[in-house]
């Protein structure tokens, strides 16, 4: 449903006193927001945990499949020392 001409130009004009008045608010207004912005913070740690862990895994089972003990010891503490330690930073950051 479109506006009346008379709200329409009403609309227009505030717009533009509102550009005069503070040009860097509506320059903020008119960006648009970064990818990892369009994320809560919540969900980018998940995600980046989430990441950590595979990548750990990964680390663990080339080790295995490998021999490679330095790179079994690697995926273990990438996969379970890592994450624990970013949530318990996070756990006591957030208090």
């Amino acid at each position: 449903m479109d506006l009346p001409e008379d709200e329409q130009r009403q609309l227009k004009q505030i717009e533009e006193q509102l550009a005069e008045e503070d040009p860097a608010f509506v320059a903020r207004l008119n960006r648009k927001p970064l990818p990892h912005h369009r994320l809560s913070q919540r969900a980018l740690f998940v995600v980046l945990l989430l990441l950590t862990y595979v990548a750990g895994l990964t680390l663990l089972v080339g080790g295995v499949a490998l021999g490679s003990v330095a790179l079994i010891v690697l995926g273990v503490a990438v996969t379970a020392v890592y994450p624990v330690l970013v949530t318990v930073r996070g756990v006591r950051g957030k208090r």
